[in-house]
C-alpha cells in the first residue's frame, strides 16, 4: 500500500510539472523569479541569493524532488536618485529517480526611476526590468521502465527486454527563454511602504519538446505581487504580502505575513517569523487551500538566513500524510555608507 501511494505521488506530482514552472517559498532569496524588475531592489549595493529546496523529502528520501538557485544582483545610482541594477542567476530542480532536469541561467536588468520624492524618508519609483538567458529541460531514460519491460515469468521488472519506445533524443535542445516586469515602490515615512509589481515569464514561448521534430511550447507565466510593510515603533513590524500566479491552467494565491524584530544597529540580531497560506485550483476549478507554510529568518548584516516548511492540507495529504518541502536560504548584502537609498523591505 505504501509502494501504490508513492507511485500515486509521483503521478500527481509530474502532472504539476508538466506544465508550472518550479515554485520557491522564499522567493526574495531569487527574486528575479519573481520579477526581473526587482533587480537591484534592496537596500545596499551587491547582494548574494543562495536557496536549497526538497519537496517530499521525509517521503521520497534520495528520489525527492529538489531545487537549487542562485542569484547575484549588483545596483548603483545616479546624482538624481534614480539606479540601475544588473543580475545573473542560474537554477536547476530534478528528480533523482528519473534524473528529469529543469535547468536556466539568466542575465537581466533593470531601471529604477524615482518619480516622487519630498524628502529621505518620502519617495517613489517606478521600475521597468528584463531577463533573457538559456534554459534546458533533460531526461535520461535508461533509469525509467515501461510497461513492455514486466516479466511474467519473474513477476518483475527486467529493464534488459526492450522497452518499445521510439526515443529521438535524450535531451533537449537548449531554448533561449525572455522575461519582463515592472515594479511600484513607495516609502511614505520611517514607519511605513508599500510595493506593488506585475511580470511575465516565457514571453516568447519557447519549444522545450524532448523529441526531436516535435514541438511543445513552454507556457506563459503571469505573476501579480504586493505586500505592505508597518513598523509599530522602531523594533516591532508586520509585512503582510501576496503572490497570484497563473501559467496555462494552473492558477494559484500565496498570501501571508512577517513579524519582525530588529534592532537599533548594524550589529543587531534581527529576525522574523512568518506563516503562509497556498491556494491552487489545480484539482476543482477554482482556488482551494493546497499548503500551509511556517518561516523564520535570522539577520545580522550582512548575513540573512531563513528556514521554510511547507505542510500539505490538500487532498494530497492523504499519500503524503500531510508532509512538503522544506527550503533553506542564504543572503549576504553588502553595503556602501554613502548610499543613502531607502526602500521597503520586499519579503516573501
Amino acid at each position: 500500500m505504501k509502494n501504490l501511494g508513492i507511485w500515486g505521488l509521483f503521478l500527481l506530482t509530474s502532472c504539476v510539472l508538466n506544465s508550472q514552472d518550479y515554485r520557491y517559498n522564499f522567493a526574495n532569496s531569487s527574486s528575479s523569479q519573481l520579477n526581473p524588475a526587482l533587480i537591484g531592489a534592496f537596500e545596499g549595493d551587491f547582494k548574494i541569493g543562495l536557496q536549497y529546496r526538497n519537496l517530499f523529502g521525509t517521503l521520497l528520501q534520495e528520489d525527492a524532488f529538489k531545487g537549487y538557485s542562485i542569484a547575484v544582483d549588483y545596483k548603483k545610482s545616479d546624482q538624481r536618485g534614480n539606479f540601475m541594477g544588473w543580475n545573473i542567476g542560474a537554477h536547476q530542480n530534478n528528480h533523482p529517480r528519473s534524473n528529469f532536469q529543469k535547468s536556466e541561467i539568466m542575465v537581466g536588468f533593470a531601471y529604477h526611476k524615482k518619480i516622487a520624492s519630498s524628502n529621505r524618508s518620502n519617495s517613489h519609483y517606478l521600475t521597468a526590468g528584463f531577463q533573457a538567458g538559456i534554459g534546458q529541460h533533460r531526461l535520461k531514460t535508461n533509469q525509467l521502465w515501461f510497461s513492455n519491460q514486466w516479466d511474467i515469468d519473474t513477476e518483475r521488472i527486467n529493464l534488459d527486454i526492450q522497452n518499445g519506445e521510439n526515443w529521438a533524443a535524450r535531451t533537449s535542445s537548449l531554448f533561449p527563454d525572455f522575461q519582463a516586469g515592472i515594479l511600484w515602490t513607495g516609502v511614505f515615512n520611517k514607519d511605513f511602504s508599500a510595493y506593488l509589481g506585475g511580470s511575465g515569464y516565457h514571453v516568447a514561448q519557447p519549444n522545450i519538446s524532448l523529441f526531436e521534430g516535435n514541438t511543445y511550447q513552454l507556457e506563459r507565466r503571469w505573476v501579480l505581487h504586493g505586500g505592505l510593510n508597518y513598523y509599530f515603533n522602531k523594533n516591532i513590524g508586520v509585512l503582510p504580502s501576496f503572490i497570484w500566479m497563473n501559467q496555462s491552467y494552473g492558477t494559484s494565491l500565496t498570501l501571508g505575513n512577517y513579524l519582525t524584530f530588529k534592532g537599533n544597529g548594524y550589529d543587531e540580531i534581527g529576525f522574523r517569523l512568518g506563516a503562509f497560506l497556498h491556494q491552487s485550483n489545480y484539482w476543482t476549478g477554482r482556488l482551494r487551500p493546497e499548503s500551509m507554510a511556517v518561516a523564520v529568518m535570522i539577520q545580522r548584516d550582512p548575513i540573512q538566513f531563513g528556514v521554510n516548511y511547507e505542510f500539505t492540507i490538500s487532498e494530497l495529504s492523504a499519500v503524503n500524510q500531510g508532509r512538503g518541502a522544506v527550503e533553506f536560504q542564504l543572503i549576504l548584502v553588502f553595503k556602501n555608507s554613502e548610499n543613502k537609498i531607502k526602500y521597503p523591505s520586499i519579503s516573501f
